[in-house]
């Protein structure tokens, strides 16, 4: 990422750091290395797009096809948690809102439209969430790094050959 100047590169590598477990890592690698060993296999830059004759190569090219389905399965999977983490953010939030229609009414009006029991039922009830919203968003937070952290291996897997 450094090399090709990414403007993103500092959080990529902060991202790369991130800890995916054994599983994830050891696929991951595995990935790069296979794509390494086919890049101009077929003669030109790129991976493959027709099976390789060599048996060696055929063998890699079906273990990187194999694996690439296994990676897109977890990043799929991965999404989940985190949208289930964002329904969580969204029902707190919800809650707040219908809290605040009832015992604060005008809480969205200019301060100087509210009466200041109002203003002060507003944030009591601001102070109530907020720990509880934040808990959840920073949940979401962890997981989405995750998710990201796909996307980033996703782009080093498409870039492996473009130094052949």
């Amino acid at each position: 990422m450094r090399r090709r100047k990414d403007s993103a590169a500092e959080q990529g590598c902060a991202l790369l750091r991130l800890d995916m477990g054994s599983e994830y890592e050891d696929l991951t690698a595995r990935i790069l290395t296979l794509e390494k060993n086919l890049c101009g296999v077929a003669g030109g830059k790129g991976l493959p797009t027709m099976m390789p004759k060599d048996p060696q190569l055929a063998a890699q090219t079906r273990e990187l096809s194999a694996l690439s389905v296994k990676f897109m399965d977890m990043m799929k999977a991965q999404m989940k948690p985190y949208t289930e983490a964002e329904m969580k953010v969204n029902a707190i939030r919800k809650e707040e809102a219908e809290e605040l229609s009832t015992a604060a009414p005008n809480w969205e009006r200019p301060a100087n439209q509210v009466s200041p029991a109002e203003r002060q039922r507003f944030e009591e009830i601001d102070k109530k969430y907020k720990a509880r919203i934040q808990e959840k968003e920073d949940a979401v937070q962890r997981i989405r790094a995750r998710g990201v952290r796909y996307l980033v291996d996703e782009g080093r897997m498409e870039t492996v050959c473009d130094g052949h």
